[in-house]
């Protein structure tokens, strides 16, 4: 179980959290979500449901804004930008 962030070709990231628990998905979104940016582009994929109202609220908090979220089976994806 380990976070993945690698960067795509088109510039965007994409950074991996299935399989964390709420605390660590927290930890670890914090932790990548500091480095970004303005005008990075990431997709965040996670499968706890229960703590993607505030994954949300965090990173509007913290200047991003949702580009779009999907749900593919039990995973979300977001896709945010720093603004």
């Amino acid at each position: 179980m380990s976070s993945r962030l690698r960067r795509r070709d088109d510039g965007s990231y994409l950074l991996d959290l299935r399989e964390y628990d709420d605390f660590w998905l927290g930890v670890n979104i914090y932790q990548y979500f500091r480095r970004f940016k303005r005008g990075d582009v990431v997709e965040l994929i996670f499968d706890d449901l229960s703590v993607e109202e505030g994954a949300i609220t965090a990173l509007q908090e913290w200047g991003y804004r949702v580009l779009e979220r999907t749900q593919r089976g039990k995973d979300v994806h977001l896709v945010v930008e720093k603004i």
